[in-house]
């Protein structure tokens, strides 16, 4: 996998000037590598993802993704590519050394099917912006997390009338977070 990696996708990272275009590369590689062998999938989620939404208006330090399939793989991978700093992996190549990768879990935790995004004709899969905004309303109103708080405001504000506004009300009366969904609201 390191092989096909280093001949395939790196000097294609080495190429593109934008971060997060970088790692979309990196994580949509390894998304193709895995569907293609039947393994599974990556879905992005958390920060980064909502940095995707909102076009890196939300920056975030590093990237939360979900392996439904070949996770020992994908582990042995990172290891191969990377320092493991606690749960999180830095890639020793430069291109994608900025941001940490952690590895948070095998199921995806949102309602919703995750979004199909294409990057370079590869495909990638990004958590559903409702479930994100649902997920970061209850950070806001349970943890105190003003961090949560922007996330929610954030996506909002950049996909206001391209999401789905009624589930994301009822999913937020669902999980007790209504009166800070009307809060960003008013704020969006």
């Amino acid at each position: 996998m390191r092989r096909v990696f280093e001949e395939g996708v790196a000097a294609e990272l080495a190429r593109e000037p934008d971060l997060t275009t970088r790692i979309l590369i990196f994580l949509s590689w390894l998304n193709e590598y895995l569907e293609s062998r039947g393994l599974g999938r990556v879905i992005l989620v958390g920060g980064f993802a909502v940095e995707v939404y909102t076009g890196s208006t939300y920056r975030t330090l590093d990237v939360d993704i979900v392996v439904t399939g070949g996770v020992d793989l994908v582990r042995s991978f990172l290891d191969a590519i990377a320092d493991r700093v606690g749960r999180t992996w830095v890639p020793r190549l430069s291109p994608l050394a900025e941001r940490g990768i952690d590895l948070v879990g095998t199921v995806p935790t949102g309602k919703r099917r995750p979004v199909e995004l294409r990057v370079r004709g590869r495909r990638l899969y990004v958590e559903a912006t409702e479930d994100l905004i649902v997920k970061s309303l209850a950070g806001w109103k349970f943890w105190n997390s003003e961090e949560d708080r922007d996330k929610a405001i954030l996506l909002l504000r950049a996909l206001r009338g391209r999401i789905d506004l009624e589930y994301i009300r009822r999913r937020a009366k669902e999980e007790g977070v209504l009166d800070v969904l009307e809060e960003a609201e008013g704020v969006a």
